[in-house]
């Protein structure tokens, strides 16, 4: 039986290896919203805790809770 053991996890969303279509992001994500894709789109902006979670100076629950306040 060969060795299935996972040898590397690679967790980078943020456009160096791949690019995010935030749009398709919107798309898949505004059956579950009060907001239409378009409003979503509108409302998102790659503020300072964005950056701050991208970065992991801040947690996953720490940008979340910023969001609730937006």
């Amino acid at each position: 039986m060969p060795d299935t053991s996972v040898q590397a996890l690679l967790f980078d969303m943020g456009g160096v290896v791949l690019e995010v279509d935030f749009h398709k992001v919107f798309e898949a994500l505004a059956p579950f919203s009060a907001l239409s894709t378009d409003q979503l789109l509108q409302r998102f902006t790659m503020d300072e805790p964005y950056r701050l979670h991208e970065t992991g100076e801040i947690s996953g629950g720490e940008y979340i809770a910023h969001l609730r306040t937006q």
